[in-house]
């Protein structure tokens, strides 16, 4: 049903996808790939970029780049269900579940449209290979989600802590692997200058971003600007709509809450009386960065809501769920269906300051608070008592933790 609604509705997911952006920096790619001189200005990351080029040299005839990048997906997906099934039928109907149902609620425009579905399809595999004791593949997965976007990098601290400390070999042999591959595959395309002028660019790109539109701390602003009937100054600025009347100063907050929440899952982590999950402290992680984060786009939401979906689905297919599991649950697909809303349904309304524009973004950024909350209460983690209930996202079964070599 996922792949049938991105071919079914194609023609939405051309018009709303950033397919020019990336057509662009594939061409620029494919340049030095022929040697061509001069950097490689591009806001992802290498092997991200290496991925453009790819596409670009395998769009069919009297096609684009929407048509290959749309088989692209599809075809990494099947890969990817292909590989969980190798784990057992119920890793691939829980993806089947979580694919199906975001791209139902969060809309097939982002899902498709946005690459960041592969950094959430190396996610789910990374946190599916932990399950299964697989250490070294789970590493290795997260490793290429770091790959594809930066910021999976901050959960290798959580995965270590979720691990036996004698398998911390099998997660360093997993992550340097594929390290080291993704930077040869780089290389081979983009060539050493272009790499690092590549890295260069993006981390320069991404220190300077104003603070974006959609964000909580652009949403507060709106609603108190509100309050005196007045508007704050928005402009176009990063490929998204920024609010220019906010200072610099969320943008050391956000850092500085991120830290702090990272911290906190360690030290939670680490106690004993506590579960080890590297699922649940992987979705906190992810939500957390998110909901403070001054770069709210709605294709992040992807980071989220598809790990969120698939851990309260297995909780309900094992009889375990609670009250709490079915409104998580609910807030999970609310915080979908309003993303949908803001994009791309009534963006102008959240752009132009418009009373149910700014109430339906506070809406959705408030709801991403009330999901961390419950899923620390969830895992443990605001009491020293541990969840009464073995959930899959702190390592499935006990059969299966019996199983697992320590």
């Amino acid at each position: 049903m996922f792949l049938f609604i991105g071919l079914m509705r194609f023609e939405e997911i051309r018009g709303a996808g950033d397919f020019a952006v990336y057509h662009d920096i594939g061409t620029r790619a494919g340049e030095v790939f022929m040697g061509s001189r001069g950097d490689v200005e591009s806001e992802y990351p290498p092997m991200v970029t290496g991925i453009f080029w790819i596409t670009n040299t395998t769009i069919p005839e009297q096609g684009d780049f929407a048509t290959a990048w749309v088989i692209l997906v599809c075809i990494v997906t099947v890969f990817c269900w292909g590989f969980l099934r190798y784990f057992g039928a119920h890793d691939a109907a829980l993806a089947s579940v979580a694919l199906f149902l975001t791209t139902r609620f969060l809309g097939p425009q982002l899902v498709f449209g946005r690459y960041d579905i592969l950094m959430t399809l190396a996610l789910f595999l990374s946190w599916r290979s932990h399950v299964h004791g697989s250490y070294a593949q789970s590493a290795a997965w997260l490793a290429m989600a770091t790959a594809l976007k930066v910021v999976p990098i901050l959960a290798f601290p959580l995965l270590f802590v979720a691990t036996p400390r004698k398998r911390w070999p099998s997660l360093l042999i997993g992550a340097f692997s594929v390290g080291f591959i993704t930077f040869f595959l780089s290389a081979a395309i983009l060539g050493i200058h272009g790499t690092v002028s590549n890295i260069t660019y993006m981390l320069s790109y991404h220190a300077n971003r104003p603070v974006q539109a959609e964000s909580l701390w652009s949403g507060l602003s709106f609603l108190f600007s509100s309050f005196l009937s007045q508007k704050d100054p928005t402009g176009f600025s990063h490929m998204s709509f920024v609010n220019n009347g906010i200072g610099i100063f969320p943008v050391f907050a956000a850092k500085f809450l991120v830290g702090v929440g990272m911290l906190f899952l360690i030290l939670r982590g680490l106690d004993s009386r506590t579960e080890r999950g590297f699922g649940i402290s992987l979705i906190l992680l992810m939500t957390w960065s998110v909901a403070v984060s001054t770069v709210l786009s709605p294709q992040y939401m992807l980071w989220i809501i598809p790990l969120l979906i698939a851990f309260l689905s297995e909780r309900i297919i094992q009889g375990t769920a609670d009250k709490r599991i079915f409104l998580l649950f609910f807030l999970a697909i609310a915080t979908a269906g309003l993303t949908q809303w803001i994009y791309p349904l009534h963006y102008n309304e959240v752009i132009n300051q418009e009373r149910m524009g700014i109430f339906m973004l506070n809406l959705r950024n408030s709801l991403l608070f009330i999901i961390v909350y419950f899923l620390l209460i969830e895992a443990g983690y605001l009491t020293h008592r541990r969840s009464s209930t073995i959930s899959s996202v702190y390592g499935t079964s006990l059969l299966r933790q019996s199983a697992v070599p320590r």
